[in-house]
């Protein structure tokens, strides 16, 4: 429940375009578990992928400290 010691280690391990895509893939399986992705899909996986690519971008710029 908390942010500690763990949750910091793991953050700086982990690789930024990892955990995008991850949790991308993890938002379009559950928004493609909805009865009502036949009608919402199209929308919901454009903009899935729109989050994708930016999240691919931020993580290619170099980043300013």
């Amino acid at each position: 429940g908390q942010i500690g010691p763990v949750t910091i280690a793991a953050c700086k391990a982990a690789d930024p375009s990892e955990v995008a895509e991850a949790v991308c893939a993890a938002r379009l399986k559950f928004l493609q578990s909805l009865s009502t992705f036949a009608t919402f899909g199209k929308g919901w996986t454009r903009r899935v992928a729109e989050v994708q690519a930016t999240a691919h971008n931020m993580t290619e710029e170099p980043h300013l400290l």
